[in-house]
């Protein structure tokens, strides 16, 4: 029995290995093609920057205006507010 569990032990190990065998030789793989499609990039590209600053005078403003009245009646806060308004103009 224990000559059985070395057996399978060593399989175990021997799949472990080729696995992380194929494992490695797949990221090599990966990192050279990287590398070859990086360097044709590279000779194929334009890189541009730059910074600018503008200073101008404003020529819009806006302005918001409001009065708040309270009255009895309507009529009476329509005049009032109509007064006020006419003033801050």
């Amino acid at each position: 029995m224990e000559e059985q569990t070395i057996k399978f032990l060593n399989k175990i190990f021997t799949l472990a290995v080729v696995l992380v065998l194929a494992v490695l030789v797949y990221f090599v793989g990966q990192m050279i093609y990287q590398f070859k499609v990086l360097d044709n990039q590279i000779m194929n590209q334009i890189s541009v920057s730059g910074e600018g600053k503008v200073y101008a005078k404003p020529d819009v403003a806006v302005v918001d205006l409001g009065v708040t009245t309270q009255g009895n009646t309507t009529a009476d806060v329509i005049k009032i507010n109509t007064d006020k308004m006419n003033a801050v103009i």
